[in-house]
């Protein structure tokens, strides 16, 4: 597990001899994301992140879809998507996003 952003190598050194070495880097993680968790189908609201050069996306598209580039999220259906912003080195920062129902005949 990466404690914080940088490169590490690593050193195996079995007993029987020798050794093996491998260098890793440690992405650092997107700031979290701001914004409202909890949104009416039909309505629009857009999400932030501090971290520049990401990408938005939703997991459930048919509860609400979010524009990749902006991160305006639009509620479709009622229900639970998470919302996620990924940074190019593939890291990602998530939130839960719960659309209600403007109908409250």
């Amino acid at each position: 597990m990466g404690v914080s952003a940088g490169v590490a190598t690593i050193t195996f050194a079995p007993s029987s001899g020798g050794y093996s070495t491998f260098t890793i880097t440690v992405a650092p993680a997107p700031a979290a994301i701001s914004g409202t968790s909890t949104i009416c189908d039909g309505s629009t609201t857009t999400l932030t992140d501090a971290t520049p050069g990401g990408t938005w996306s939703s997991t459930a598209t048919y509860v609400a879809t979010v524009n990749p580039a902006t991160g305006a999220v639009t509620g479709l259906a009622t229900g639970t998507t998470e919302i996620y912003y990924t940074i190019p080195a593939g890291c990602a920062a998530g939130l839960a996003l719960t659309v209600t129902s403007s109908d409250r005949a």
